[in-house]
């Protein structure tokens, strides 16, 4: 099998595993750990095959989005809250973004999370399905379609 067959298998498998979370975080708000792993599973095959996958995109995203919550509470007064889930599920994704996409790839989550409130009128915010979106946008037509937003 050719390694461009197998990539867009794995690019494919990847969409789905999204599409299922952002839809099961829309109806329960949370995000399953197997779906985290299984896009862990399919970054490691689509390195095996030879493909490029950013670890220092998922780490400094790891980081960053850890410290958030515990700067945004020193800011609030308040204790704020951003699930684990979202966390890891934005560190997976990061790995298969280019580090200078990341920025692009934070900020197209932030304006289809306020959009998704805006149209479902819900708070708690489910971010999954902005992630699994801006993930597809910026995989599928590059990093600028984001800035269009």
């Amino acid at each position: 099998m050719s390694i461009f067959i197998l990539s867009d298998l794995i690019q494919a498998i990847l969409y789905l595993v999204l599409a299922v979370v952002a839809y099961i975080d829309q109806r329960t708000y949370r995000i399953p750990n197997i779906a985290i792993v299984t896009i862990v599973i399919l970054a490691v095959a689509h390195a095996t095959i030879g493909a490029e996958i950013y670890p220092v995109s998922a780490l400094f995203l790891f980081l960053a989005l850890s410290l958030l919550p515990i700067m945004m509470g020193c800011i609030l007064g308040r204790a704020v809250y951003f699930g684990g889930g979202d966390i890891k599920l934005m560190g997976v994704c990061a790995l298969f973004i280019p580090p200078d996409d990341v920025g692009k790839f934070v900020i197209g989550i932030g304006l289809l999370s306020i959009l998704h409130r805006w149209v479902f009128r819900k708070n708690p915010i489910p971010f999954a399905p902005a992630i699994a979106t801006a993930f597809f946008l910026i995989k599928t037509f590059g990093s600028s379609t984001l800035c269009m937003l």
